[in-house]
């Protein structure tokens, strides 16, 4: 979850333009990128005779004996174009050395981030020159490269040779986590608790209309549209807000006949002497309520009732 919301504290810029305070994250990418895509790899042209390629038929022509038989040349010996991993490019050895690196690295802390250990060469970074060296090799390929996910990889690599030197020079604590837990606690909430406020309202087979009463919700596809935007007027000028309050989550659970509205809470509620601090606002007071007002109605043509659940991290 926190990687999916990119909330992370940092100082170093990776491919994205995203920061690193410490370069753990960066290193946990490059290790998930390299599971996922394997090393990174280059195309290596190798001309055979009789091979399994592509036929190179003006080679073929001009360098084997063409045998004629009713007035058709027939060649016995083609030369083919095969295709293969070229495993000494110098970039792909590179990779391998800041896969085995970041491994030895984090060894013990692996497990954790659900990595295994992946010790690919014997060879270290200086075998390849200088760090000035070495930025002018990825740099060059990024030049070359337009393959996205490939440019994405040579820009993190490019980034941990950057600053490996300033890591070994500097002991320096590694921090991975989020200064924005309460998005990352919203998305755990929504996808534990079956979240349908984005669903379309067609999909939830909920009525729109009863004998007495028809629900018109012009312009609202999905449930959270059905909440209406605060409108500002000044004179005869009107502007709606952008937004309106959100819940965390909200579900539509047919088999209780019931709204389930669910909110995380992040207070530590403190009453001494007749004063009291750590209260939520009026805002988070305000909008289960809100929600409840809103759907009153699609909840008595469906004969629902509302459970509002406050979910403590």
């Amino acid at each position: 979850m926190i990687d999916k919301y990119q909330s992370i504290n940092s100082i170093y810029l990776d491919s994205n333009n995203q920061a690193y305070s410490s370069m753990l994250p960066l290193m946990i990418k490059i290790l998930s990128s390299y599971f996922h895509y394997g090393l990174y790899w280059t195309n290596q042209s190798i001309i055979e005779e009789n091979g399994e390629g592509n036929i190179l038929w003006e080679q073929t022509i001009n360098q084997s004996t063409a045998y004629i038989i009713k007035n058709r040349p027939y060649y016995l010996n083609l030369y083919t174009n095969n295709q293969k991993i070229n495993e000494m490019d110098i970039i792909r050895r590179i990779h391998a050395v800041v896969i085995t690196d970041i491994c030895s690295k984090l060894h013990d802390v692996l497990n954790i981030f659900d990595l295994s250990e992946s010790i690919l060469t014997t060879e270290v970074i200086s075998d390849f020159g200088d760090e000035d060296y070495i930025e002018y090799l990825l740099n060059k390929e990024l030049n070359n490269q337009f393959i996205t996910y490939k440019k994405s990889v040579l820009n993190d690599i490019l980034q941990y040779i950057k600053y490996l030197q300033k890591m070994n020079s500097d002991i320096q604590p590694l921090f991975y986590g989020t200064t924005s837990f309460n998005l990352v606690w919203e998305k755990v909430c929504q996808t534990l608790y079956h979240d349908d406020l984005s669903r379309n309202i067609n999909e939830l087979h909920l009525k729109l209309r009863d004998d007495d009463e028809k629900i018109n919700y012009e312009g609202a596809r999905t449930l959270k549209d059905i909440v209406e935007k605060p409108i500002w007027s000044q004179e005869d000028l009107e502007v709606y807000a952008t937004k309106t309050l959100e819940l965390d989550a909200l579900r539509v659970n047919h088999s209780e006949k019931c709204f389930e509205i669910y909110d995380g809470k992040y207070y530590q509620i403190e009453i001494n002497d007749n004063k009291v601090s750590g209260q939520p606002g009026i805002e988070d007071i305000t909008k289960q309520y809100l929600y409840q007002l809103a759907f009153s109605k699609l909840a008595k043509i469906n004969n629902f009732v509302f459970q509002i659940l406050l979910l403590s991290q």
